[in-house]
């Protein structure tokens, strides 16, 4: 359901008749110990609950139960309120709004702050619509944030849609809408761009939270970047980001990501401060990682394990979130007229989720998901993926004049860098080293606008055959293949685009493993479709790829971290605004 703060005087009317003992309570948690994350300790007490929301938290001898109350032992058992996501996209996950909610119920989360961005540069305005249509249909606590930049990179990559300031102004009139998402143009905000600060000031002035991006700016760059009304970040990868962060007054997101962010290190900054500002967050996950290691859960259990203490590692997860985003009123606490959002632990180590209340129905117990997933209509938003029907394995090469010799070719590294090595042409074409790490990118606009196919070479991947293409692809979510063989490229975009969207590998011409996301080429209503993402796990790795799906899917972002990316555009660099030959000189 959308996160909304109407008040309905009838349900408040009978919470406050269960505390006075005049109305049975509908449900009863008995004996167990409360993580009370507003003081910071635990106790032992009672909830009582009525209708959707908790009535009375203390001893539920004191308020009344009925025939129809039902009456649950908590004895021994850890009382949380549901963990709340401080920024997600839902579209990461490769599954509708209410496939996701079903997933992520299971580990105890209740609710998120998400920025549907993604299906916005795919289909605007109302694909926006259809997301969150969906994500009306399930006891999941839905937070909407405007997706702010639509494109994120303006005539450096093309989208399949644009949300100009206009669009802003109609979605924040939507129900469950409550600011404006990452601002990942910086340097428009650096730069004082007009347009950038006139979306600012849209929600702000309405009250509502305006959602920050800002890989490594420091110091008076970063400062600059939240003087202008930015109140959050998630972008921080190191300590002294978070630090940096914390103390210029930006409610700060911790992630996660092994190989790209120290958070063993935040932890230890964490310990040494006030972390009422600090929370976790998901941002960009997998399905599998999911159903392999939980979702917010997983940062709560590792922080701990670290040291930081478990009310604060919860507070981080629950409070803190809804703190931030203004919804503390509804959300984030155990407390009288909150949502009947819960989770149950079997200790505070291990974080075991034993059972998941929602709007107080239980939800989940012992992994088991206990409410009626709907199914969505999508429909409408099948058949996204359009390439050139006048698509051939030959445009997949680099041509040149020259019919052989060598090439002195500008290279981008899968974190965005700029190097330059010696390749072989070969009958006219610019031949990939894979025994160098030396691969063919291309990304092929994908929206039907004007099959661009922007071309040039990754290094840092570890491909050594075959292709693997993907319909996944930040933020435009254009087609991006990489390969060795033009023919295998050739049958993985094409597969793709056979499907509705995906991510395919290829070797010798055969499909190996493919991951199926007919809607938006994105998303999946399937479950099932962590199965199809282990099974093209296990293919990719035997053709050597090295890099996780995440870092494959940002490899055309221009606002991401890095300078250098390839997008349908070709070769571009952000900071420069330009695009840049993949070729520096040829020799024969």
């Amino acid at each position: 359901m959308l996160v909304t703060k109407k008040y309905d005087s009838t349900e408040r009317k009978r919470l406050i008749s269960v505390c006075m003992g005049l109305e049975d309570a509908d449900l009863m948690l008995a004996g167990g110990y409360v993580i009370d994350v507003a003081v910071g300790e635990i106790r032992r007490a009672d909830i009582a609950v009525k209708d959707k929301r908790v009535a009375y938290v203390g001893d539920v001898g004191k308020v009344r139960a009925g025939p129809s109350t039902n009456l649950i032992d908590m004895t021994g058992k850890y009382l949380a309120p549901g963990l709340l996501d401080s920024h997600a996209h839902v579209e990461s996950t490769m599954l509708t709004s209410s496939a996701y909610a079903s997933l992520v119920l299971r580990c105890g989360t209740t609710g998120a702050v998400i920025d549907p961005h993604e299906v916005a540069n795919v289909s605007g305005l109302e694909g926006v619509q259809a997301l969150l249509k969906d994500a009306n249909n399930t006891p999941f606590k839905f937070y909407v944030q405007i997706p702010s930049c639509v494109p994120s990179a303006p005539g450096l990559e093309t989208s399949g849609c644009t949300l100009d300031t206009s669009a802003i102004e109609m979605l924040q009139e939507l129900e469950g809408v409550w600011g404006l998402g990452e601002l990942m143009s910086y340097d428009k905000v650096l730069e004082g761009d007009n347009e950038t600060l006139g979306k600012i000031r849209l929600v702000y002035e309405r009250g509502m939270v305006v959602d920050g991006h800002s890989p490594l700016l420091r110091q008076e760059r970063f400062q600059a970047y939240a003087s202008s009304g930015v109140m959050t970040d998630h972008t921080s990868r190191t300590e002294e980001e978070v630090l940096e962060r914390l103390r210029s007054g930006v409610h700060t997101m911790i992630q996660d990501r092994p190989g790209e962010s120290s958070f063993e290190a935040i932890v230890d900054v964490l310990k040494k401060v006030d972390t009422r500002r600090a929370m976790f967050c998901t941002d960009d996950i997998e399905p599998d990682e999911v159903e392999e290691r939980g979702h917010v859960v997983s940062l709560v259990r590792k922080a701990v394990d670290l040291g930081l203490d478990p009310i604060k590692a919860v507070q981080m997860a629950t409070l803190n979130v809804a703190e931030t985003y203004l919804i503390e009123s509804e959300l984030g606490i155990i407390a009288p007229g909150r949502y009947a959002d819960l989770v149950i632990f079997d200790d505070l180590k291990e974080f075991t989720v034993d059972k998941v209340f929602a709007n107080g129905s239980l939800a989940v117990s012992q992994d088991v998901l206990l409410i009626e997933r709907p199914k969505p209509d999508f429909q409408r938003f099948r058949h996204t993926v359009k390439l050139r029907q006048d698509l051939t394995p030959e445009d997949f090469l680099l041509r040149v004049k020259l019919k052989s010799g060598r090439s002195l070719s500008r290279i981008v590294t899968v974190d965005g860098e700029l190097m330059e090595r010696e390749l072989e042409v070969l009958d006219h074409h610019v031949a990939p080293n894979p025994a160098d790490d030396t691969v063919r990118m291309a990304v092929l606009e994908r929206h039907g606008r004007n099959g661009n196919i922007g071309k040039g070479f990754i290094s840092g991947t570890g491909l050594k055959r075959g292709a693997i293409a993907s319909s996944i692809s930040h933020d435009a979510h254009n087609l991006v293949c990489i390969g060795i063989s033009e023919n295998d490229m050739y049958q993985a975009v094409r597969e793709v685009e056979k499907v509705g969207g995906g991510m395919v590998a290829v070797m010798s011409g055969g499909v190996l493993a493919k991951v199926e996301l007919p809607f938006f080429g994105l998303l999946s209503d399937d479950l099932n479709v962590c199965k199809a993402i282990k099974e093209l796990r296990k293919a990719v790795l035997d053709m050597g790829l090295k890099i996780p799906f995440r870092k494959l899917m940002f490899l055309s972002l221009p606002v991401g971290r890095g300078n250098y990316k390839i997008t349908d555009i070709g070769l571009v660099s952000y900071a420069e605004k330009e695009v840049l030959s993949p070729l520096v000189s040829l020799s024969s």
